[in-house]
């Protein structure tokens, strides 16, 4: 999907949102090597990877909604994001980062995140959102264990954001026939166009920079012709 960032009507810049088939890092091996490799192209060429959660179905697992406290209803989000998602995913980053030797800016997104705090079970949604961001840091240990003051050459650091949207408090009840009102639907994007833009001056000022050492030279060659 091809989309247009403009300011008063004028496009400012274009970017691409590249999705890829279910299922396709569980059957990497049994599955089309063809188009595993080009989402890992994909990725190699992009500014963000957006990893999704999906939040409906933590209220789908009976065992975590009549958990009795929070340790519990963590352990059990673990073992929920693991076997939806994260297993999988962190062996595809494990890999990725090992060929190309970095990683790209993750965004984390939780959906349906009504469903989710529901599953929760808090009237506070902060200390919802707290239990699951810790469930989501433990099933993708590898992208949280980076300390600040660790040698970089041991792993892999990113940055990563964990973000819940959805698309409205009850959107899903009576056969999915609620108000449509989003929550933080809009972040995401803003992630995406944040990296994205800070990619484009990055690019620009080397391009700069590699002009202005041309022009010194230039200069230099020109003032000792003799």
């Amino acid at each position: 999907y091809t989309f247009e960032l403009q300011y008063m009507y004028k496009t400012i810049e274009t970017f691409q949102w590249v999705d890829y088939t279910g299922g396709l890092l569980r059957n990497k091996n049994s599955g089309d090597a063809e188009e595993y490799q080009k989402l890992k192209t994909a990725i190699a060429n992009s500014e963000v990877l957006y990893i999704f959660v999906d939040g409906g179905l933590f209220l789908e697992d009976d065992e975590l909604v009549s958990a009795s406290n929070d340790k519990e209803k963590t352990e059990i989000l673990i073992d929920v994001i693991q076997e939806s998602c994260a297993r999988s995913i962190n062996h595809f980053l494990s890999e990725y980062a090992a060929e190309n030797q970095k990683l790209p800016p993750i965004a984390i997104v939780i959906t349906k995140s009504d469903l989710a705090y529901q599953a929760i079970g808090k009237s506070n949604k902060t200390e919802a959102y707290h239990i699951i961001c810790n469930a989501v840091k433990k099933a993708f240990t590898p992208l949280f264990s980076m300390p600040e003051n660790m040698d970089s050459e041991l792993g892999f650091s990113t940055v990563v954001g964990i973000i819940p949207v959805t698309l409205g408090k009850n959107i899903s009840v009576n056969n999915n026939s609620g108000k449509l009102r989003p929550l933080n639907m809009h972040l995401p994007i803003y992630v995406g166009i944040y990296f994205m833009m800070q990619s484009y001056f990055q690019k620009t000022m080397h391009h700069l920079s590699s002009l202005h050492e041309k022009l010194k030279r230039a200069t230099y060659n020109s003032f000792s012709m003799e």
